[in-house]
Protein backbone atom coordinates (compact mmCIF):
# COMPACT_ATOMS: atom_id res chain seq x y z
CA UNK A 1 0.00 0.00 0.00
CA UNK A 2 1.25 3.09 -0.87
CA UNK A 3 0.88 6.52 1.24
CA UNK A 4 -0.53 9.69 -0.61
CA UNK A 5 1.36 12.92 0.10
CA UNK A 6 -1.34 14.33 2.65
CA UNK A 7 -0.68 11.15 5.21
CA UNK A 8 3.05 11.14 5.01
CA UNK A 9 5.78 13.06 6.80
CA UNK A 10 9.07 13.42 7.88
CA UNK A 11 9.75 12.15 11.41
CA UNK A 12 13.62 11.60 12.02
CA UNK A 13 15.89 14.25 11.08
CA UNK A 14 18.37 12.66 8.67
CA UNK A 15 22.28 12.78 8.97
CA UNK A 16 21.97 15.62 11.40
CA UNK A 17 19.50 13.64 13.47
CA UNK A 18 21.20 11.43 16.80
CA UNK A 19 19.97 8.33 16.14
CA UNK A 20 20.58 7.36 12.65
CA UNK A 21 20.19 4.02 10.33
CA UNK A 22 22.62 2.57 7.93
CA UNK A 23 20.52 2.85 4.92
CA UNK A 24 17.11 1.89 5.53
CA UNK A 25 15.67 -0.78 3.33
CA UNK A 26 12.52 -2.89 3.24
CA UNK A 27 10.18 -0.04 5.67
CA UNK A 28 7.23 -2.51 7.21
CA UNK A 29 4.69 -0.38 9.28
CA UNK A 30 3.49 -3.01 12.16
CA UNK A 31 -0.57 -2.96 12.18
CA UNK A 32 -0.17 -3.85 16.47
CA UNK A 33 0.86 -0.60 17.12
CA UNK A 34 2.07 1.77 13.62
CA UNK A 35 5.49 1.09 14.44
CA UNK A 36 8.00 0.64 11.88
CA UNK A 37 10.54 -2.40 11.24
CA UNK A 38 13.27 -1.77 8.25
CA UNK A 39 16.68 -3.43 7.18
CA UNK A 40 20.32 -1.52 7.30
CA UNK A 41 22.69 -2.30 4.74
CA UNK A 42 24.62 -4.03 6.75
CA UNK A 43 22.42 -6.58 7.71
CA UNK A 44 20.78 -4.59 10.95
CA UNK A 45 16.99 -4.91 11.72
CA UNK A 46 15.74 -1.66 12.90
CA UNK A 47 12.57 -1.30 15.48
CA UNK A 48 11.36 2.66 15.40
CA UNK A 49 8.68 3.68 17.64
CA UNK A 50 5.36 5.57 16.13
CA UNK A 51 6.36 8.31 17.05
CA UNK A 52 10.41 7.87 16.31
CA UNK A 53 11.53 8.72 19.85
CA UNK A 54 13.22 5.07 20.09
CA UNK A 55 15.33 3.53 17.21
CA UNK A 56 16.66 0.28 18.40
CA UNK A 57 18.88 -2.05 16.32
CA UNK A 58 17.07 -5.35 17.25
CA UNK A 59 19.81 -7.18 15.88
CA UNK A 60 22.35 -7.21 13.27
CA UNK A 61 24.49 -9.95 11.17
CA UNK A 62 27.63 -7.12 10.81
CA UNK A 63 27.81 -8.93 6.85
CA UNK A 64 26.34 -6.67 3.92
CA UNK A 65 24.99 -9.43 1.14
CA UNK A 66 24.24 -8.26 -2.19
CA UNK A 67 21.59 -11.17 -2.78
Amino acid sequence: MLLTRDHASVFCGGILHPQRLNHPESLCVDPRDGSLWCGGEGGELYHISPDASTIRTVMSTAVFSSA
